[in-house]
């Protein structure tokens, strides 16, 4: 009896873990009402800002100071999120002197790196089901 019940213990945690949930991410303090808005989550540091889990390209409204996003069907767990408005369409976050960004960008909890990006580990976050919004403010 003990051990059907540590493994139906085990059988929920392991499920819980893998429940499916959806990220909605905000994107405020867009600078113009122009260009497209990339959002991308990352799923750890090994594929912090190389490989996303998810990607999505979001084309700005006129008028518009932000964009919202959907991305359903994530895993539960530690994730961390990037934002960047693409006002040239080149598919690319602009740089200028020494790699400092000349498009408006933004990290989740707001994330700053010292010369250079943030870590995974500063930028990240639990995403929990069914829902976990947050929002990303470019600078």
């Amino acid at each position: 009896m003990r051990m059907l019940l540590t493994l139906a213990l085990l059988t929920l945690v392991c499920a819980s873990h893998s429940a499916a949930a959806t990220l909605e991410i905000v994107a405020t303090g867009l600078k113009r009402s122009e260009g497209r808005v990339r959002i991308a989550v990352w799923a750890s540091p090994a594929t912090f800002l190389k490989e996303p889990l998810r990607a999505a390209e979001v084309a700005v409204p006129v008028g518009a100071d932000s964009v919202h996003v959907q991305f359903e069907d994530l895993p539960t767990g530690r994730v961390a999120a990037s934002v960047f408005q693409d006002l040239n369409g080149n598919q690319r976050l602009d740089t200028g002197f020494a790699g400092i960004p000349k498009e408006p960008y933004g990290f989740s909890r707001a994330a700053r790196g010292g010369f250079g990006p943030p870590t995974f580990e500063d930028a990240s976050f639990e995403v929990a089901g069914p829902l976990t919004p947050i929002e990303i403010k470019l600078k």
